[in-house]
């Protein structure tokens, strides 16, 4: 079980860490994707989903860490949620050529991630 729980805590941390930035501090960490949030009602509409959505996600992935009934759906949550980002941004790039540096490792962390979680999974 020590696998699946470092993956989950690694990834939990991870989304709390950035969940927390981008409610916090979301005009520097809008900066990072080049987005422009030029008023308060974009500022809040970025807290409310680059905070609210990736904070939520670390507590669905912390929790198992406390409660081992949970960490199979956590993993599965993980590699869906994952996947699934990592697909529409390879969208995005195959349809506005929208590239660089941030994008493409975004995209690796990504990938990784699913890959991590669905490997975890397997192994329960």
């Amino acid at each position: 079980m020590l696998f699946p729980r470092t993956v989950l805590g690694f990834f939990g941390l991870s989304f709390l860490v950035f969940g927390l930035w981008a409610l916090f501090a979301p005009t520097g960490m809008a900066k990072l994707i080049h987005f422009d949030l030029v008023n308060a009602i974009a500022r809040t509409e970025f807290r409310a989903f680059y905070g609210g959505v990736e904070i939520a996600l670390a507590v669905l992935l912390l929790a198992p860490l406390f409660r081992s009934e949970w960490i199979g759906p956590a993993l599965v949550l993980l590699a869906v949620s994952s996947a699934a980002i990592a697909l529409s941004r390879i969208t995005g790039i195959v349809l506005d050529g929208a590239g660089g540096g941030f994008i493409y490792a975004a995209l690796v962390w990504e990938i990784s991630a699913a890959a991590l979680a669905a490997w975890a999974w397997r192994g329960l």
